[in-house]
């Protein structure tokens, strides 16, 4: 993997997909006094985050009632605010292990919400990207930001277990969608995992979403029809 984390990467600093509210998916799960994580909607009452980010340092699981969701705030479109009542992990993820491929390509969660959230347009799945493929990135550094900072970065490696990406990571950046912008919006393609370097170059560790988002899926309780 060195070889490819030696190429040089055009990172570039880019306005915000929309500030009408295309984004606003885009938001984070805040956790109590731990802080919290970025995560995306992407159904009405789903979010999809990183494992890590809803399990406490003694390797339990974090329970629903001290887990909130927000999504990014825009013109015309005020934060939206929800408990959540269902956390689930990939039954593959291993929280015990070291930063290591498999840890990070099972790091995936997904959180149903107590109700709803239908002024948002969630975020769809779309195929794995391929090396040098160009994405943005929609993160939460801090709780004191009031949308997503966006930004583009290009992909280094593409490759099962794993994607990489040429971006320095920081704090509160875990769980973040890694999308590609499409003609009809954007796709959530990977979600941020870890961060390493190699000299000079930092990066992103990202688990690959469709490919593994559906074995998350069937964990999740069944959900009863409205009457």
């Amino acid at each position: 993997m060195l070889k490819y984390l030696a190429i040089l990467i055009a990172l570039t600093s880019a306005a915000p997909v929309s500030a009408s509210g295309l984004m606003a998916a885009a938001g984070r799960i805040n956790i109590g006094p731990m802080g919290g994580c970025s995560a995306a909607l992407i159904e009405a009452d789903l979010v999809l985050t990183a494992a890590h980010c809803v399990i406490k340092t003694d390797g339990k699981q974090q329970i629903p009632e001290d887990v909130e969701f927000q999504t990014g705030a825009y013109p015309g479109r005020p934060v939206e605010r929800r408990a959540t009542t269902e956390i689930v992990v990939h039954p593959l993820y291993q929280p015990a292990r070291s930063k290591s491929a498999r840890k990070i390509s099972y790091d995936l969660a997904l959180i149903r919400l107590a109700q709803p959230i239908s002024t948002v347009t969630p975020f769809p799945l779309g195929v794995a990207p391929k090396d040098g493929e160009r994405i943005l990135i929609a993160s939460w550094r801090t709780p004191r930001e009031h949308r997503a900072r966006e930004r583009f970065c290009n992909i280094l490696t593409a490759r099962d277990p794993l994607l990489t990406v040429g971006c320095e990571v920081n704090g509160g950046e875990s769980g973040s969608p890694l999308m590609r912008i499409t003609d009809t919006g954007p796709e959530i393609v990977a979600v941020m995992s870890a961060r390493g370097e190699n000299g000079a170059q930092k990066f992103g560790l990202a688990a690959f979403a469709k490919a593994r988002v559906g074995h998350v899926r069937a964990l999740l309780l069944p959900q009863e029809p409205e009457s």
